[in-house]
């Protein structure tokens, strides 16, 4: 019976006297399979090198994005306290009505005229608050571009990624240098007469001259000190299409070391995302952050 031998030519030789051919075909054969199981090995760490870069830059990007939506719910929360000034505003004015009309039938002459005088101070110092909350609006808008740049370039810096942060569209009016300004407008003119409107509405429905002879000079003293009306930042009609920020960048690692020689050197893994705000409005608090989707991603 014969025998079927690996190495068949080789052993013959060795029984001749040829040592070391064996040897010779057992190192190139452990050569290339060395070469080939360190191949897919690099390959899978270049691998998980880059998909490290990537989610580090898509951090960096969903980030920035996130500071957006915290400077956007900041301005909402202060939209929201203008409008919660107001409906006091409103309510101290329905219990004037109700006052005056009282006032008017005979009754409670002297508390009507107590609190016109006290509800004269609230009214002013409510409407001066409120103008101050649109006021930090305004402000907030002008800081959170810096905020954004900040966070971006500490978290760049934490995660070993360089690269810039920019807008995707800067082509509107407020941003035409390429800043990174909120996608903001000025809504319509909130005036103190409006939030006035339950007690003026009263005027001109004929109660008592002594009445109106207390208010008038009360109202005109209220609406002639407060000339300038409110106006609350909202989003911009193309908002969700343009409140878009870039990070562009790359990190840079130490390619996979070789037994006996070292790294083979520092490879550098560039990536660029896209990252906005979402979900919220001119009062609601609910803004988020997500990686940007195109119509073409979905």
């Amino acid at each position: 019976m014969n025998r079927i031998s690996l190495y068949p030519r080789q052993i013959c030789q060795a029984r001749l006297g040829n040592h070391g051919q064996a040897v010779s075909l057992f190192l190139v054969t452990a050569v290339l399979l060395m070469s080939l199981i360190y191949s897919a090995v690099y390959l899978s760490h270049q691998g998980v090198l880059k998909i490290t870069a990537i989610n580090k830059i898509d951090s960096v990007a969903i980030s920035a994005a996130t500071w957006e939506a915290r400077g956007l719910n900041l301005i909402a929360a202060l939209n929201e306290g203008v409008y919660e000034c107001i409906r006091l505003i409103r309510w101290i004015c329905a219990i004037w009505a109700v006052l005056a009309i009282a006032s008017a039938t005979g009754y409670g002459a002297a508390i009507f005229s107590a609190y016109s005088d006290y509800a004269e101070d609230i009214i002013r110092n409510v409407w001066e608050r409120a103008t101050e909350l649109a006021d930090w609006a305004e402000r907030v808008k002008e800081m959170t571009p810096s905020l954004v740049l900040a966070e971006t370039a500490a978290l760049s810096a934490k995660l070993g990624v360089t690269g810039v942060l920019t807008p995707t569209n800067p082509v509107g009016s407020h941003d035409s240098e390429g800043t990174l300004e909120l996608h903001l407008k000025k809504g319509k003119k909130i005036g103190i007469s409006e939030a006035l409107a339950p007690i003026l509405d009263l005027l001109g429905s004929g109660i008592g001259g002594a009445v109106k002879s207390i208010l008038n000079p009360i109202l005109a003293g209220i609406l002639g000190a407060s000339q300038e009306p409110i106006r609350l930042l909202i989003p911009e009609d193309d908002f969700d299409r343009r409140q878009v920020v870039r990070f562009s960048g790359y990190r840079e690692a130490e390619g996979l070391s070789v037994p006996f020689i070292g790294p083979l050197g520092r490879r550098r893994y560039a990536f660029s995302t896209t990252a906005q705000p979402y979900g919220g409005g001119s009062t609601e608090m609910t803004w988020k952050s997500r990686l940007f989707e195109t119509e073409d991603d979905k």
